[in-house]
């Protein structure tokens, strides 16, 4: 979760500072930059929670009852 968190505050610190030059036909490095570091940080992330499902083992329980005091 920390890192999807990482990867919104990144794309919005990028919004932020294209918002001034929004019509601007070139992009710059540094918005090209920002937006790959994002997409990064992302695929890391979507990779470990496949790690946490795949791997571990770590899913949400579908039998009847389960994590009930009776169950």
């Amino acid at each position: 979760m920390l890192l999807q968190l990482t990867t919104l505050a990144i794309f919005l610190v990028d919004f932020a500072i294209r918002w001034a030059d929004r019509h601007q036909h070139q992009a710059e490095a540094l918005w090209i930059g920002l937006e790959a570091l994002g997409v990064s940080v992302l695929a890391v992330a979507q990779w470990f929670g496949g790690v946490l499902v795949y791997r571990m083992g770590m899913r949400v329980s579908t039998t009847e009852g389960a994590g009930t005091e009776g169950g």
